[in-house]
């Protein structure tokens, strides 16, 4: 979503609009993106996700959820969702979300997290209540071994793999591209 966020606060709600210190929640309609599709609730892109799952279920996924930020006047959060047929492309979604301006990179790193696990929550949720608990999700962190994000990966890594899902940073990226040893999922079909 596309409003423009001046709140103070630092809670954290899906594609929210706010006003003063006040969070409203979304507008139905409005939370994630599509390239192909245009907007969609979180509804909506949740069924196209496992749509894309169950049009070919004997294949190997991995469901990956990311945030990134960049930093102007204001901060702009995009947290993208990603289910990858491993060897046969994808399909991603994403959504914004605009905050006041954090300079400091550590706070921006700790609330991209935070914006990952809560989508990871509502999609995890999803796919129990669907049947498609099966497949795993991973988040991708925007941290790495290097630079001035080394300081804080043990934290954001404990954040996630104590919330129960594969955290991957960029050390972990470059592993798995020299020897892919991960077992994707295959979804199990539904009777």
């Amino acid at each position: 979503m596309d409003s423009q966020a001046t709140s103070k606060a630092t809670a954290i709600a899906p594609a929210v609009e706010t006003t003063g210190t006040v969070l409203k929640r979304p507008k139905a309609g409005l939370d994630f993106v599509s390239p192909t599709l245009g907007k969609l609730s979180f509804r909506q892109m949740f069924e196209h996700l496992v749509g894309y799952v169950n049009e070919e279920p004997d294949q190997s996924y991995h469901l990956i959820i990311g945030t990134d930020s960049l930093l102007s006047e204001q901060t702009c959060f995009v947290t993208a969702v990603i289910v990858h047929r491993l060897g046969h492309g994808g399909r991603y979604f994403y959504r914004k979300m605009f905050n006041r301006k954090m300079d400091s990179l550590r706070q921006r790193i700790f609330f991209e997290t935070a914006l990952s696990l809560e989508t990871a929550g509502l999609i995890s949720a999803e796919l129990s209540r669907n049947g498609h608990s099966e497949l795993p999700v991973e988040i991708h962190l925007d941290v790495g071994p290097n630079g001035d994000t080394k300081r804080v990966i043990r934290e954001v890594v404990g954040m996630v793999t104590g919330s129960g899902y594969v955290a991957v940073t960029s050390r972990t990226r470059t592993a798995r591209q020299r020897s892919p040893t991960s077992t994707p999922s295959r979804p199990k079909r539904n009777p």
